[in-house]
């Protein structure tokens, strides 16, 4: 998602060229007009990879590093929003439900653990936040139980198409979980975000405005490790109150007027 706004920025500076994007998911990104081919195996004539240094984490937003690959100075802070066809079924949830809508990714890509909150720490957060709000729990697998949580609780995770979650975000009146798919997104849908960073990377790699950082600066952060020495002390350091405060505020409530 983040080389969509380089696509842009391509064809202002260039009208008349067209572009070939490879990548994984070919079919959630064949409606986008920021591309003109999708495919998912590179040609034989080769192609320029959007990329960043995966070493260091670099301190500054990873959008504008991957666009120096094609040589591009330029600010992103927006990712264009998806052009996406969710299922029946999705549509007809949201029309069904109350709001607002709390939407919560608790767990992020396979590539690292070091960005994953607790899931004691998220099972806390959802059952305050779905006592008076409506949670829809997404991801490729369910984490957290709807017997454990009750309230206004849902799970679609491993439910859902990519279409379908990309909706589900679209719709939300808040978005929580951690640097991920659903933060960038949110980004896309213009839904604000309450990101739990902990220390595996700084919120500086990121220029979004709709981005509401709760980063750990412990002494060995910003990481970008596969593992963790510290028994993820960055993680716990977030604790679940200071999320449902911050996702309260963000709602436009306050615990003291919330539905006893």
């Amino acid at each position: 998602m983040m080389c969509l706004p380089i696509f842009e920025e391509i064809k202002r500076r260039n009208p008349g060229c067209r572009i070939s994007f490879v990548t994984r998911r070919p079919d959630f990104f064949r409606n986008q007009p920021q591309v003109d081919e999708v495919l998912k195996d590179a040609p034989e004539c080769g192609a320029v990879t959007l990329t960043y240094n995966y070493v260091i984490p670099p301190l500054r937003p990873l959008i504008s590093s991957m666009a120096e690959c094609v040589g591009i100075n330029a600010r992103f802070q927006r990712i264009p929003a998806l052009r996406v066809n969710p299922s029946d079924t999705v549509k007809r949830l949201i029309e069904d439900i109350s709001r607002p809508l709390v939407v919560v990714q608790p767990v992020a890509s396979g590539w690292t653990t070091n960005k994953n909150w607790p899931i004691t720490y998220w099972k806390e957060c959802a059952r305050a936040l779905a006592a008076d709000f409506q949670v829809i729990e997404i991801g490729t697998e369910p984490v957290l139980a709807a017997d454990e949580i009750g309230g206004r609780f849902l799970s679609m995770a491993g439910k859902t198409s990519l279409d379908d979650l990309a909706y589900l975000i679209s719709q939300a009146d808040l978005f929580i979980g951690p640097s991920s798919s659903g933060m960038h997104l949110a980004n896309a849908y213009d839904v604000p975000a309450l990101i739990i960073f902990g220390g595996y990377e700084s919120p500086a790699g990121y220029d979004f405005p709709n981005v509401h950082p709760l980063y750990s600066p412990v002494e060995c952060a910003p990481c970008w490790r596969q593992d963790c020495p510290y028994d993820l002390k960055c993680l716990h350091a977030i604790k679940p109150a200071t999320v449902v405060e911050e996702a309260l505020r963000l709602l436009g409530r306050t615990a003291a007027g919330r539905r006893n």
